[in-house]
């Protein structure tokens, strides 16, 4: 099975972009790129962590705060910051 590359996109104060990277596994061989999503606020948001379930999900938590988007679903912060669990 190949490896599964997910990659966050994360705009930074509306003027910088980053990108984290996470490989759910180590393979023998470089892995295939499958998909990409973007997470992204004006402010500050970051991942914290990245698990594969056994069916293949891809779960991922971080913090953000503000507002971020995640697909169609945007979220406010309550306080200074927030965090996320999305699958």
């Amino acid at each position: 099975m190949p490896s599964r590359v997910v990659a966050f996109l994360l705009a930074l104060s509306g003027f910088a972009a980053a990108a984290h990277t996470a490989v759910a596994d180590t393979p023998a061989s470089p892995p295939e790129f499958e998909w990409a999503i973007s997470a992204a606020g004006p402010e500050h948001d970051k991942t914290r962590g990245l698990a594969v379930d056994p069916d293949g999900n891809v779960l991922v938590t971080g913090e953000f705060t503000g507002t971020a988007a995640f697909g169609d679903h945007k979220r406010t912060a309550v306080g200074s910051m927030d965090f996320f669990i999305a699958k």
